[in-house]
């Protein structure tokens, strides 16, 4: 994918044909269309996309968009999450737990503190911490998504 002209609006794109018997681009896209789809809108779903194709700084600017257009906490915190993850994959680790820490204090509002959002929020800031070799709050943090998962009954074995 490269811009044409340095026109911001055009994109040259370059498709490879494959047949539907091809046993790889199915699994491909399966988990695609099932990491891809967990986001409700269309924008949600694009920067989902290049997330995943590690295109973070255009995931970056949809994220934006998004959080521009948002305007209720509920919506915010997923967007802060993503854009924490976005910032983590750019290798930007003080502004990814600045995201990850503004999801937290939307949940806190919002939530229960025992919601698996809390941990899967948690669980994301531990291998940033980690990345930046600080091993005592990526332990905490671990440890918080632990004590979590383990109250929250959908998790439990039965």
């Amino acid at each position: 994918m490269k811009q044409i002209d340095g026109n911001n609006r055009l994109w040259q794109v370059d498709l490879t044909l494959t047949g539907d018997t091809d046993a790889e681009l199915h699994v491909v896209t399966g988990h695609m269309r099932e990491v891809i789809y967990s986001g409700a809108e269309e924008w949600d779903r694009l920067g989902t996309l290049l997330f995943q194709l590690g295109e973070f700084d255009k995931a970056q600017e949809v994220y934006d968009i998004l959080l521009d257009q948002t305007r209720t906490d509920y919506r915010k915190s997923p967007i802060y999450k993503m854009l924490g993850k976005v910032k983590t994959g750019q290798g930007e680790y003080k502004d990814a737990i600045a995201y990850f820490q503004q999801s937290i204090e939307i949940q806190q509002k919002i939530l229960q503190p025992t919601d698996v959002d809390f941990a899967t929020t948690y669980s994301n800031i531990g291998p940033v911490y980690l990345s930046m070799t600080d091993y005592p709050n990526a332990l905490s943090y671990h440890q918080k998504a632990l004590d979590i998962y383990q109250k929250n009954s959908s998790f439990k074995a039965s």
